[in-house]
């Protein structure tokens, strides 16, 4: 390593070790525990503000080299030049504070401008709280997909150790895609995420790369085929899943032109429809980072 490099390093030292010891103690579950709901919100806000103040733009710099990377995390963008290091150094500050998830060997991916733990993220996550004490790595089983429509119903269970007393779950896991390998994959992450919610108290977001969520686009000006419109009954559930996002619903899909320009988020698909509603975080998160840059022109 140049010397230059073993310098600009040995500099930051002391401040990576200082950002380890505030991760440290400043995750999710310390800053909420035993505390009221107010109380916990401030915690939180307090622990994010200073997190982000403490972290150089020597180190930002750094980190954005594992950006697009298959040993840093990937993103949606990675093929128009990924996300600026704004959106980054959020991510980082959220999936930390979350518990201790690295921006490094595939375990975050960015969709949308938001953070979602992977497969890796978790099995990482695990290894490292095992290795701390906080729980036993777990036992995973993973049963034979049984097909179903464009996916599968995969049978899976996963269990741990924590503080002496076993910790487990088990659930049929429905997953989208082809392929035994993929269908395990997003099985096992799913079911982790289940343990690591049950061990930490601590949700996190049910989505990666290989899930992004897309919306249906037109660019001909011809006159599109006939579809089917949506039913009643996903129009009302529709309502329900954006209510208070109504008009950013909107915007973004007539952005996206998968509505007319004229008409409301209602006038979907009844295959568009569907998509949303299963997976509305997925689709709120993308429609609202879609409001925020169009608010920044």
């Amino acid at each position: 390593m140049p010397a230059a490099k073993e310098n600009q390093l040995a500099k930051l030292e002391p401040t990576l070790v200082e950002l380890d010891t505030f991760a440290r103690d400043n995750n999710l579950a310390v800053l909420t525990e035993n505390k009221g709901l107010f109380s916990a919100s401030i915690h939180l806000a307090n622990a994010m503000v200073q997190l982000k103040a403490m972290i150089p733009e020597e180190v930002m710099n750094m980190l954005m080299t594992l950006q697009g990377s298959p040993l840093g995390f990937k993103t949606d963008k990675d093929k128009t030049g990924g996300y600026p290091v704004e959106t980054v150094r959020d991510v980082m500050i959220d999936m930390t504070i979350k518990g201790g998830f690295l921006l490094f060997q595939n375990e975050v991916n960015i969709i949308s401008g938001q953070g979602y733990v992977t497969k890796d993220g978790f099995k990482g996550w695990f290894a490292r709280a095992s290795k701390a004490g906080l729980c036993t790595y777990p036992i995973i089983n993973i049963g034979v997909p049984k097909i179903a429509g464009d996916g599968a119903i995969v049978p899976c269970s996963a269990e741990c150790m924590k503080g002496g007393n076993k910790v487990s779950v088990s659930a049929d896991i429905p997953v989208n895609g082809k392929g035994s390998d993929l269908l395990i994959g997003k099985a096992t992450r799913k079911i982790l995420a289940r343990l690591f919610e049950r061990v930490t108290n601590i949700t996190v977001s049910d989505a990666d790369v290989g899930d992004a969520i897309t919306v249906e686009t037109r660019v001909t000006t011809e006159a599109p085929p006939a579809v089917e419109p949506a039913t009643e009954d996903q129009k009302a559930e529709l309502c329900e899943l954006l209510a208070g996002s109504e008009d950013i619903a909107t915007d973004y899909l007539r952005f996206y032109k998968s509505i007319s320009a004229d008409a409301g988020f209602l006038a979907l698909s009844a295959k568009q429809a569907d998509k949303i509603i299963k997976r509305p975080a997925d689709f709120l998160a993308a429609a609202k980072e879609h409001a925020a840059t169009s608010a920044a022109k």
